[in-house]
């Protein structure tokens, strides 16, 4: 191989090797920005949590707070640190910071202060108390059955609270740590959802499953108060149409008796 060719070779090595750092780079600045756009920056991050501590040691929030989790949400593009008394999770809250670790807001004040937190563990612990019976879903040959529980600012529930036929919960009367009665809070403001598919809309067919409920729960020992019935047509919609419906909303447990409950039902199910 003489020099020409040898300086020709050495030339085309260079470009190749040229072209792979460029690669190379672009690559790992690809894997940058994705990172940065999922994961956030380590900086903004520490920064994040140093006012986050400096904020929780100043009093704000009250005394006791630690920081549970700090973490980057890619929908915000912000951090989202979350504070809480050990042993009370009733207690937690989440503070929300830029890019620059500024503290624009937080969830205080809805989660604590209004006993949002409170009032979710109660939700889910009544919720998971509807679902541990579990003969319910079989024998109404359904998958969908959950609880609720009314609470006294919720406007569904004001007019039957004025009759008599709901005890809402009074948000006022929750308390951090409080181990619920669920069976008294399930009699006076539990409300159950059942969803059935069928093409029996008629009042006979509602007043038997509803007989078939109360029994189902009653024999399970768990309480509620309210129950509200959604059949629906699965086989005969139509291409492009909603299934045919019939719903019987808020009937209350103590009206659920044979002796002329198809008659008393008839004006109260709503057909969709």
């Amino acid at each position: 191989m003489n020099n020409i060719e040898s300086n020709r070779f050495k030339s085309e090595n260079k470009k190749i090797i040229t072209v792979w750092i460029v690669l190379g780079v672009v690559f790992f600045a690809i894997l940058l920005f994705y990172a940065h756009a999922f994961l956030g920056n380590p900086i903004s991050k520490f920064l994040a949590v140093k006012n986050a501590e400096k904020l929780l040691e100043s009093g704000k929030y009250g005394e006791g707070y630690e920081i549970s989790e700090a973490g980057y949400w890619f929908k915000d593009g912000n951090y989202h640190i979350k504070a809480e008394k050990p042993e009370s999770p009733d207690s937690a809250f989440t503070m929300y910071f830029d890019m620059r670790g500024n503290c624009y807001s937080d969830d205080f004040e809805g989660s604590v202060i209004q006993k949002g937190n409170i009032c979710n563990r109660l939700l889910d612990e009544y919720r998971h108390l509807i679902e541990s019976v579990s003969t319910a879903k079989e024998k109404l040959d359904t998958d969908i059955i959950y609880g609720y529980i009314a609470f006294d600012d919720d406007a569904e529930f004001f007019k039957l609270s004025s009759e008599g036929k709901v005890q809402p919960v009074k948000k006022s009367n929750l308390n951090a740590n409080q181990v619920f009665d669920l069976e008294r809070i399930g009699s006076e403001a539990g409300v159950i959802h059942v969803n059935i598919n069928s093409s029996d809309f008629s009042p006979e067919h509602f007043a038997d499953t509803l007989v078939q409920i109360k029994d189902i729960f009653d024999k399970a020992g768990v309480r509620f108060t309210l129950v509200t019935l959604l059949i629906t047509d699965n086989e005969h919609a139509e291409d492009g149409t909603p299934f045919p419906t019939a719903e019987l909303v808020n009937f209350p447990y103590d009206d659920i008796y044979e002796d002329g409950l198809a008659q008393r039902l008839e004006k109260e199910i709503m057909i969709g």
